[in-house]
């Protein structure tokens, strides 16, 4: 053994055989921790990348899905709003057979823009055969009368302009009077008996006493009985028969 360590050359590799036994064990572990961290980076990395590509593919998916819902919706309201109009015309349809008078249908194509008057304009006009102070009608009642034409257009004032007013009816006591617009939501009747008694909910119709209203176009209803406070005389509000912020489709009454 003497003779071993006295031989200096065989020293180093004993040294490091040495090492090898005691120390290798040592660092064996945080060497293997070591090496995780590049893997560790590595992973999160290619995670990174990943999502970033799901991303950018749920991006892209997300756009297109919210065309194809655009694209749908329209479409349910592109069908909704052709039901609507073909019930539209079928009512109307059905009201020009069961009706005797000679009616024109129409569209409305402008509304009055403010609220001193109330006036509708439709397509039809002097080509068409309108002329002035014909009566427009709806499958619901009374809308007004055509003031102004044009060859291709007529403007109409609506039965709630107070420029406008119509001899009428009481349907149940035969009780005639006026009827005229208020820019309200409802008409007044004037000129009536006030020993008449008047029952909520009578319907009031056009009494024809001029050329161009023919008798018994609906106007509304009796909704409230009124007795002016200065002149002393019974007036009636009434329901108009017709939704005149719902107005699309009209008629014009040609003739009786």
């Amino acid at each position: 053994m003497y003779q071993f360590f006295k031989n200096k050359k065989l020293i180093p590799f004993l040294l490091t055989f040495l090492f090898i036994i005691f120390f290798i064990p040592l660092i064996k572990t945080p060497l293997i921790d070591l090496s995780k961290y590049p893997l560790k980076i590595t992973k999160f990395f290619f995670n990174e990348f990943k999502a970033l590509l799901f991303f950018q593919y749920n991006y892209l998916e997300n756009i297109r899905l919210t065309k194809e819902i655009g694209l749908l919706k329209q479409q349910m309201v592109n069908f909704k709003e052709l039901s609507l109009e073909n019930e539209r015309l079928k009512s109307i349809l059905s009201f020009k057979q069961n009706s005797n008078f000679s009616i024109l249908p129409a569209k409305v194509i402008m509304r009055s823009p403010d609220n001193w008057s109330s006036f509708i304009v439709i397509d039809r006009g002097r080509k068409d055969g309108l002329k002035k102070n014909l009566a427009v009608i709806s499958p619901s009642g009374l809308v007004g009368k055509v003031a102004e034409v044009g060859d291709f257009t007529s403007k109409v004032i609506l039965a709630t302009d107070p420029n406008f007013c119509v001899s009428a009816i009481i349907q149940d006591s035969r009780q005639q009077g006026l009827v005229c617009g208020t820019l309200e939501d409802y008409f007044i009747m004037r000129y009536l008996s006030d020993k008449e008694k008047y029952q909520l909910k009578t319907p009031v119709i056009t009494a024809g006493l001029t050329e161009f209203f023919p008798k018994g176009i609906l106007i509304g209803e009796v909704m409230e009985v009124k007795k002016d406070v200065w002149e002393s005389e019974v007036y009636l509000k009434i329901k108009p028969a017709v939704d005149f912020n719902k107005l699309e489709e009209v008629e014009v009454i040609l003739k009786k």
